[in-house]
């Protein structure tokens, strides 16, 4: 017992080798000390390249604010991040960015980690750093375009209210910026149609060679219903500036057609719903000025304002016309009536169009009726080539324009129901707003649609109109869509054409708006449908749409396509009563009051 106490003594008092020990662990201690500071040099080195990324990101990213989603300015903020850092053993990890929309700022933050070196061997594997950057940029413009409707059901105190109101949110917006010459407004009456100063007649965008695939529409140039034309020819197109100038007292009012909606494109791009600018190379997006065609002679058809026949157009003999009538009767259930039998004509008509009188009768003959109680007298006379047209080419003869005087002005001429005021482009001119304002009208139908589309193109920095600013350069650009009910459409009237009035869209024969089966629902569905379309696009662009719908059930079909327009719910107002329309006016005046403008 008393030599294991000894033992334990004597290894108590032992200190060799304690000292390999101690330096042992005071090496790992040094290294990692001594190496922390490359560690850390490493680190910030990282962290330097990285925060000069993060900075241009934000910078690059900040115009986007107003177009793209949260979730895509983060992933194109980390693929910056990522290939600025170019270093696979560095990595960063975007966090959520904070936007701020009214003051035009983006926030940006990402953690980098490097893995460690020396001081990993004391239990640390990484370092990380949090690195953050900001932009800002304050709107410098507004630009806010007024959608009205001018319809007929806007009349009496509808009509006077809405002047009111909007002169009154002109005067607000306007009054309350920092900067009042940045504040801009365009004015976009619509109805049934939308018009534009006939000035703009000879400008780049309008379509004064006839190289849309719409100029032909309706008219024609040789009386042979078996040929088409090529626009691709130039020696083919057809201007309806040239027909507006072949009448010596008709001058073109500045109405203006939709643009194809080619089904070939998708159809957030077909061109009466997107604002593609005017190009050489694609003839369908220019601007056709609207030309109502005359419509057949003793029809009874609508749009009937010149003679189908007249000295300007060729008379060429073509070979015999044979006549039959008779002075019988023929039996219905009603009893005996009179009733001709014509050879050449049409259906239903209670005369023959090919008639002998004042012609040469080259051959004649009769006989007797029979049981129809009545004479048939045939007569053979040389037929012009007017007599073999049919209807449709009787309407499209574009020869009885040349010199001629509509029998009226107005709706029954060239120019239709083209009686909405014309667009005015972006103005600072404040007075001269209002004034167009104050002098709007209540008349015709109702095409949300185009009046829509017309108040993209006054926000669009390309033609038609190029008054607007760039988009992504910090301008706050608003769109207010007011109407008092829905899109309307007539695909009725006369069963020729296929419609009550002659549209933006042409004819609804000319199937623009969907097949000769589409039924005015059906078309106003299809209406509906462009109209989104538009303001979808529109906000795309970074567009601020608000909608107003005065006497629309917010519930209704029409107050659905109303609020899925607007940038939101909050966006769309339903007034009930046109007295209302002023509160509604101010409302969104004081919002867009906040924008402020800098310097």
């Amino acid at each position: 017992m008393l030599l294991l106490a000894k033992l334990l003594k004597r290894f108590h008092r032992d200190e060799s080798g304690a000292f390999a020990v101690i330096f042992g662990v005071m090496t790992i201690v040094l290294i990692a000390t001594g190496g922390s500071a490359v560690d850390f040099v490493n680190i910030q080195q990282s962290r330097a390249t990285a925060q000069i990324s993060l900075d241009a990101a934000a910078l690059a990213l900040q115009p986007k604010i107003h177009t793209h989603s949260k979730a895509a300015i983060k992933d194109a903020a980390a693929k910056l991040l990522d290939e600025a850092i170019a270093n696979p053993s560095v990595t960063a990890t975007m966090l959520d960015p904070e936007i701020d929309k009214e003051a035009g700022s983006l926030f940006l933050s990402a953690r980098i980690s490097r893995p460690t070196f020396f001081v990993r061997f004391i239990g640390i594997d990484k370092m990380e750093a949090l690195i953050e950057a900001e932009a800002t940029r304050a709107r410098n413009r507004l630009e806010v375009s007024l959608v009205l409707d001018n319809s007929g059901s806007m009349r009496g105190t509808k009509i006077k209210r809405l002047r009111e109101a909007a002169a009154l949110a002109v005067d607000v917006i306007s009054e309350y910026q920092d900067k009042p010459e940045k504040v801009f407004f365009g004015l976009v009456p619509f109805a049934d149609m939308v018009k534009v100063d006939p000035s703009n007649r000879y400008s780049g965008w309008m379509d004064t060679a006839g190289v849309s695939s719409i100029s032909w529409d309706n008219f024609d140039d040789d009386d042979d219903e078996s040929t088409g034309h090529d626009i691709s020819d130039p020696a083919q197109r057809l201007s309806r500036f040239d027909l507006y100038d072949a009448m010596p007292d008709v001058d073109w009012a500045g109405c203006v057609e939709a643009r194809p909606h080619n089904k070939s494109l998708p159809f957030a791009e077909r061109l009466d719903v997107y604002d593609k600018g005017t190009t050489m190379a694609d003839g369908d997006t220019y601007i056709v000025p609207l030309f109502q065609p005359d419509t057949p002679d003793d029809t009874r058809y609508r749009f009937d304002y010149l003679e189908d026949n007249p000295p300007s157009c060729p008379t060429e003999v073509i070979g015999e016309c044979r006549y039959r009538y008779w002075n019988g009767r023929n039996r219905n259930p009603s009893g005996w009536e009179s009733h001709h039998f014509p050879t050449y004509g049409y259906d239903r008509m209670p005369n023959n169009t090919c008639t002998c009188e004042d012609k040469t009768i080259t051959k004649q003959s009769s006989h007797w009726g029979g049981s129809k109680r009545g004479t048939i007298y045939v007569q053979w006379c040389d037929a012009t080539k007017f007599e073999s047209l049919s209807l449709r080419e009787r309407q499209e003869r574009i020869c009885k324009y040349d010199g001629a005087k509509p029998k009226k002005l107005g709706y029954k001429s060239p120019n239709g129901s083209c009686t909405v005021d014309p667009v005015i482009p972006l103005t600072n001119d404040m007075k001269d707003v209002k004034k167009s304002i104050k002098s709007m009208d209540a008349e015709g139908g109702t095409n949300i649609h185009m009046g829509a589309m017309w108040g993209l193109r006054v926000l669009s920095p390309q033609p038609p109109f190029s008054e607007g600013d760039d988009y992504g350069r910090g301008t706050s650009k608003v769109m207010i869509v007011m109407t008092d009910g829905q899109n309307t459409a007539y695909p009725s009237g006369d069963k020729f054409n296929n419609t009550y009035y002659y549209s933006m869209y042409g004819f609804h024969y000319n199937e623009r708006m969907g097949d000769l089966n589409s039924n005015s629902r059906q078309i106003r569905d299809e209406m509906n449908r462009r109209t989104l379309q538009v303001c979808t696009n529109a906000k795309a662009d970074g567009i601020e749409v608000y909608t107003i719908g005065l006497g629309v059930s917010a519930g209704s079909s029409n107050g659905a396509m109303l609020t899925d327009c607007a940038s939101g719910d909050s966006r769309a107002y339903f007034p009930s009563d046109p007295d209302e329309l002023e509160g509604v006016f101010l409302a969104i005046a004081d919002q867009l009051s906040d924008l402020r403008i800098s310097k």
